[in-house]
């Protein structure tokens, strides 16, 4: 648990200023006693400062900020070695099979504490889901570093957190940035302090939310980031980001995951956060247990359990005592709560009081989905109270009008919105800006289909189409519009003939397995082929990509066929770089796959009858020649035996990318499918019986 800085940590950051000024180039300040006081003062108000600003959490439906050491539950980050996201795909073909997406046991891959992976990378890159609690990671990291206990953060450095929504250009003058704190909290000669700590690798960076970029802006964001890393390379960084942001990657950084909090933490935040919102009331257990039990629900076991999720389910269940039928619904009511509870607050103009909640939550929705439409997720007061007045003017009924200050004023209080210490907005947290986006939609059928056509492969939008599935009554027109779009993803003669390819060779098989899931592993196969002929990195990577998103749609068509094919196509063709190849684990690898009953048993039967006449080529496998002679041979045997031309393999990156994009819709259709309030069989089913046809 993550404790508050006492006056011993104070003493011992003012020490390391000190010492910090010691080592630099003017050693004789240290020893000035008028500036040691300065310092020591300085530090007491920079930990009061970086306790006021991130130690102390504003909660929905409370009126209060909570300090984060009530309600921390440490992160568990999954190990580097698990995932691996910017190394050659080639090298790492083997670890990629055992991917977590396709892995359902999440606790069996190298959880590692969090602090204690802080404590051994000097550059950590943090990713997770939405909700996760990565800005929370970061705050709680540099409480640790202010503390300085050795049980905690055991690096002597000085924490400073910069959240990266607040650049809005694509030039970050970081320095600037990083001074501005130290000025602010009377730091004497606050430059040469940082400077000076900064040569010295005394500084713990935490930049939070490299997601919040606006998308035009990350590249040369990133690249900043990456100069200063280079030029201050001493220093420990630790970076936050959406996994769905489309990062680059960042040299010498460590990739980790926030995990999913495991059942035993989620009881823990549950103990944490429910008795905020409901006391310490007799009934707390019986709640704590309804609450467990609740989220054993069929229809809420599969969804996220993030420690936001959860607190917004506590204050929901605070109130109604029961369990939300899924995600939207669970932020449907608390939207909905604290619009109701305007009323409460006697201070209100009447002209507040007059509106009414379903106007304040279109005009949320409006606002919401303007920024988001535009790549906007900080909002300058100036564009923000233009989209209010427009609105209100626009609004018939109005008894009373209040100025677009009053409402911004108003959603502030109300925990909607909230003001950046550079005078910008932005929305509380950057999903309840996607739930509005998704709840103007679901009103506003009409203009789906063409930001479905524009949005729906863009992972700035991934979350908008999740919450909307579970909005609208009926998801089939939702379903149905995302697959004509993924229908447009496939552009190219050869990508129809790939997939045509995978009906043919798959039509006659066996009937143990339904049609598309035959489909979708005959594919996995061809791209795994394809991963062997390619000769270009970063084709190969996109192919690669696409090939995991594959195999994630067989686990969700049949977890045992996805188990069994990913050892299948684990055979390692590569031609110009051959393995020591073994022709019998080669044959018994093509008799797992006709117990698969993938293709036409006569098929794998000529595939075996091919692999067999390489037997005279085993003699010579220690020449290597004989070796790429060997695999090519496999090679063509598998292409032969399944019909499948050489250039139907051979993507190019563009269309590798296409596929991608097809195989990702595809994926979003079936978890908007698993969190929709309702769709229709026969819908659902005509839809998976054209996966992967044209």
């Amino acid at each position: 648990m993550v404790n508050s800085p006492t006056d011993s940590a104070s003493n011992q950051l003012a020490t390391l200023i000190l010492d910090i000024l010691e080592g630099g180039d003017s050693p004789q300040l240290a020893a000035e006693p008028s500036l040691q006081r300065q310092i020591v003062q300085a530090v007491q108000r920079y930990i009061q400062f970086y306790s006021h600003r991130y130690a102390q959490l504003s909660l929905l439906g409370l009126h209060n900020p909570i300090a984060l050491t009530k309600i921390y539950v440490p992160s568990q980050l999954i190990d580097e070695r698990t995932i691996r996201y910017f190394e050659s795909p080639k090298t790492l073909k083997q670890l990629y099979r055992q991917r977590k997406s396709r892995d359902r046991d999440r606790r069996n891959q190298g959880l590692c504490p969090g602090l204690e992976v802080a404590n051994q990378k000097q550059y950590l890159l943090v990713l997770g889901e939405p909700g996760y609690g990565k800005s929370t990671f970061l705050k709680a990291l540099g409480l640790e570093a202010l503390q300085g206990s050795q049980e905690g953060y055991r690096r002597q450095c000085f924490p400073i957190l910069l959240p990266l929504r607040n650049c809005k250009a694509q030039n970050l003058d970081l320095l600037q940035a990083l001074v501005e704190p130290l000025t602010s909290c009377g730091f004497p000669q606050a430059d040469r302090i940082l400077l000076s700590a900064l040569s010295q690798g005394r500084i713990l960076l935490l930049l939070d939310g490299l997601d919040e970029v606006s998308p035009p802006n990350r590249d040369g964001i990133q690249d900043t980031i990456q100069s200063f890393v280079d030029r201050y390379p001493k220093n420990r960084f630790v970076i936050s980001c959406r996994k769905a942001a489309g990062y680059r990657g960042l040299r010498r950084f460590a990739t980790t995951e926030v995990a999913a909090p495991s059942p035993t933490e989620v009881a823990t935040l549950l103990r944490h956060q429910l008795p905020l919102f409901i006391g310490q009331s007799s009934n707390l257990i019986e709640d704590l247990k309804a609450l467990v039990v609740g989220l054993n629900l069929p229809w809420m076991r599969d969804l996220q359990h993030t420690p936001l999720f959860l607190m917004v389910l506590c204050w929901v269940y605070s109130y109604s005592q029961r369990i939300p039928s899924n995600s939207s619904a669970v932020y449907r009511e608390a939207m909905d709560l604290l619009l109701e509870s305007s009323d409460a607050q006697p201070d209100l103009s009447p002209s507040i009081i007059s509106l009414k909640a379903d106007v304040e939550k279109a005009l949320l929705a409006e606002l919401a989905f303007q920024g988001l439409s535009t790549q906007m997720i900080l909002y300058d007061s100036a564009t923000l109270l233009h989209w209010i007045r427009e609105f209100l003017e626009e609004t018939v009924g109005l008894s009373v009008v209040p100025s677009p200050e009053q409402v911004l004023d108003y959603f502030c209080r109300q925990h909607f919105l909230m003001k950046t210490e550079d005078g910008d907005y932005c929305f509380a947290h950057r999903i309840f800006q996607e739930y509005f986006t998704a709840h103007h939609l679901a009103q506003y059928d009409s203009q789906l289909a063409f930001l479905l056509q524009d949005r729906v492969t863009d992972l700035y939008w991934r979350e908008v189409f999740l919450l909307l599935a579970g909005q609208v009554d009926c998801a089939d027109r939702l379903l149905l519009l995302m697959e004509t779009a993924a229908q447009n993803c496939l552009n190219t003669e050869r990508l129809q003939q790939l997939l045509g390819w995978t009906r043919m060779v798959t039509v006659n098989a066996g009937h143990t397995l339904t049609p598309p899931a035959k489909r979708v592993a005959a594919l996995a196969i061809a791209l795994d082929r394809g991963l062997d002929v390619t000769r270009n990195l970063k084709t190969d990577g996109a192919i690669d990509y696409a090939l995991n998103l594959d195999l994630d749609l067989v686990l969700v068509l049949d977890e045992p066929l996805a188990l069994d094919l990913d050892r299948v196509i684990a055979l390692d063709l590569d031609v110009d770089h051959p393995p020591l190849l073994n022709l019998d684990d080669a044959l018994n690898l093509v008799m797992s796959l006709r117990r698969l009953q993938i293709f036409e048993d006569s098929r794998i039967a000529l595939l075996i009858s091919k692999l067999k006449r390489l037997r005279p080529l085993v003699a010579n496998l220690g020449d290597s020649q004989a070796q790429k002679d060997l695999a090519q041979g496999i090679l063509q045997g598998w292409l032969e035996a399944l019909d499948l031309p050489l250039d139907w393999i051979t993507l190019t990156e563009a269309e590798a990318i296409a596929l991608q994009n097809y195989l990702y819709v595809i994926l979003l259709m079936e978890e908007c499918k698993r969190v929709a309030v309702w769709v229709s069989r026969s819908v659902w089913n005509s839809i998976e019986d054209r996966l992967l046809t044209l």
